[in-house]
């Protein structure tokens, strides 16, 4: 501006503004600049482009308060036909706040050919917070419509990004091209999802070479708010890429709060796989509200679901939230992804759940969990499932403690086969307050099976927690338990208000319900003492000891010597308690019995025999010595 610190930039009718190339030489750049605001408006557009081998120049906008409204649009745009791996032109903004308005108004890097695209950057101006808002469908994108690479979409700040309105911030490739999609970072310590703005990286290729980019959150506080989404998905041939949310910086904890109905998701509409999302956090990792968190398969796509995988020391999982692997689709090709979670220590609990599951055609994945501590309680779940005619995936839990209190491990199925549910537990299993664990199927499909393996299993009669592998027109499944104990609950064919064990079916054949009860030998590993009580004369040496002062000598000895304890004596141990386990092969370990030596004493004197042979000789042991030595 002019002695002034806004400034306004009227395009009307289609005006533009433009540095450009369209041979081999370099464009130029484009900057825009005011200390305070700067506004660009109307149906024009200012832009850097390149239609040649050159590389186009860079648009930078640097301001406290950017506005770019009523269908005025900023671009850098590549559509030379030409290969080159020099980017075309980049679009960097820094501003605190970019206010976007209107159905074609916004932000664009792209490539209409073999040239990749340029990056898009939005950063504060000379401050930590950045708030993007994006009203009446404004966008913010860098985009392939042909051969060439898309560009990278970086929004960063070092305290704050919000992002609002009902736009579109988004790295894509469309349904014609066959250049990969760029990627989106996200980079703050909080970053806040508002209003129904939508976040994502995504290809609708046809070309199976046209995959989505990456979409990476590095925050320590990510929130969701009103229908507000982050996604990496298809809708075409192409695979979809890939969402992580990590911790920002240095950090070692990560919060993600999503609001009712929100959600984060990497999926698939069409042909192509969808891609994994990824959580993971050094320390903890906490998820809360009613949102979901998810990879998944759509009704109309034929390709898979993606995986998803948590991986931190502590994880926490509340208030609703629920984080999925699932399918929707009728096409029996596109199964379900698998659901991981690695964790140190793992609580569910407020309703929350981890389900892998199906409502379609095709299989659900598995489900599973590798921890020290799982809780899962207060109506929370864990679901492997199938509600349409797919079969449902199987749940497998490796942990040193699984508590269940009103928590529920589910394996069912509406029609298809059961699930599995397999549980190995290094120490106890505790089930409270109407708890469940069940591999139930429904019509005509068969009860899956459930195979737990614990030291001990518990659970309190009256509270009505339940094992259970039923079937209604099927077969139940079979139920087999492995422990040193089990407490609480018993094998009924038929559900009661107790604690039970059941693989029943309501028309087919019941299953079978198998104890392993480990049974211990307590004698074992115990070392052999003497039967016979000890002579103290043979402890004795046959020699004149040393009298002491007063004429007397001394004798001790130590322990019972074998001798019963007298039933009138306090009873006593000196024994310590070891934590024994349970030998995965008992072997034999008998004590060898020693054959008696004959028994060696001191010589007191000696004789010679008729053969001149000196033969040592000792004395019968007496009240006095030969010597006149007399012991007391």
């Amino acid at each position: 501006p002019f002695n002034g610190q806004n400034l306004t930039i009227n395009l009307a009718e289609g005006a533009e503004i433009s540095a450009s190339t369209t041979s081999s030489g370099q464009g130029g750049s484009l900057i825009v600049t005011a200390p305070e605001a700067v506004t660009i408006t109307g149906q024009g557009q200012l832009s850097v482009e390149t239609s040649g081998a050159g590389a186009a120049g860079e648009v930078n906008l640097a301001t406290e308060t950017l506005s770019i409204e009523k269908g005025a649009r900023v671009s850098a745009t590549a559509t030379a036909t030409a290969t080159t791996s020099d980017p075309s032109g980049s679009i960097s903004v820094n501003a605190s706040q970019v206010n976007l308005s209107g159905n074609t108004s916004g932000l664009f890097a792209q490539t209409q050919g073999a040239a990749p695209a340029g990056s898009l950057s939005l950063q504060p101006f000379n401050g930590q917070n950045l708030t993007i808002n994006l009203a009446e469908g404004a966008e913010i994108s860098a985009s392939t419509t042909s051969s060439g690479q898309g560009g990278s979409l970086i929004v960063t700040a070092p305290e704050a990004v919000t992002i609002s309105g009902n736009g579109t911030l988004t790295a894509t490739a469309d349904a014609f091209s066959s250049g990969q999609a760029g990627d989106v970072l996200l980079n703050t310590q909080q970053l806040t999802i508002a209003n129904g703005a939508r976040v994502s990286a995504s290809t609708s290729s046809t070309n199976p070479s046209a995959i989505g980019g990456n979409l990476t959150v590095q925050a320590q506080q990510l929130n969701l708010i009103g229908q507000s989404s982050l996604s990496a998905g298809t809708t075409g041939a192409a695979a979809g890429g890939n969402l992580t949310i990590q911790p920002y910086g240095n950090g070692q904890t990560l919060s993600i709060n999503l609001q009712e109905g929100t959600t984060v998701s990497a999926s698939t509409s069409g042909a192509g796989q969808g891609g994994t999302l990824l959580i993971t956090a050094p320390e903890s990792v906490n998820i809360s509200g009613h949102g979901t968190l998810a990879a998944t398969a759509d009704t109309s796509s034929s390709g898979g679901a993606g995986d998803v995988l948590l991986s931190t020391q502590q994880l926490t999982i509340a208030q609703g939230a629920r984080i999925s692997a699932s399918t929707n689709s009728n096409n029996p090709s596109a199964i379900g992804g698998n659901l991981t979670v690695q964790a140190q220590q793992l609580n569910l609990t407020g309703k929350s759940s981890l389900d892998a599951g199906s409502t379609g055609a095709a299989a659900g994945g598995n489900l599973t969990l590798e921890t020290g501590m799982l809780t899962v309680q207060d109506g929370a779940k864990v679901t492997v499932s199938s509600t349409g005619t797919g079969d449902a995936g199987n749940l497998n839990a490796i942990a040193n403690f699984l508590l269940l209190d009103n928590g529920q491990l589910i394996a069912e199925t509406a029609s298809g086969e059961g699930g599995n549910i397999r549980l190995q537990l290094k120490d106890w299993l505790l089930m409270r307050h109407h708890s469940l664990i069940s591999a139930k199927a429904g019509n005509n499909g068969n009860g899956g099976n459930i195979d737990i393996s614990a030291a001990f299993i518990m659970a309190v009669p009256s509270e009505d927690s339940d094992i259970i592998a039923d079937a209604d027109l099927g077969n139940g499944g079979n139920i087999n338990i492995t422990t040193q104990g089990i407490f609480g609950l018993e094998f009924r064919p038929q559900r009661t208000p107790w604690s039970d064990i059941s693989a029943s079916s309501n028309f087919g054949l019941s299953g079978r319900v198998t104890i392993n009860q480990l049974n211990v030998d307590p004698s074992r590993g115990l070392t052999q003492l003497p039967q016979q009580p000890v002579d103290p004369s043979r402890l004795i040496a046959r020699d004149c000891a040393e009298l002491t002062k007063d004429g007397r000598t001394q004798f001790i000895i130590t322990g019972r010597g074998g001798l019963p304890t007298n039933p009138y004596e306090p009873l006593s141990s000196n024994d310590l308690l070891a934590d024994l386990q349970p030998p995965t092969q008992w072997t034999s370990n008998s004590a060898g019995v020693a054959s008696p030596s004959a028994e060696i004493v001191e010589a007191t004197g000696w004789i010679i025999t008729e053969n001149a042979e000196v033969v040592l000789v000792a004395e019968v042991p007496a009240t006095s010595s030969q010597r006149g030595c007399r012991l007391r």
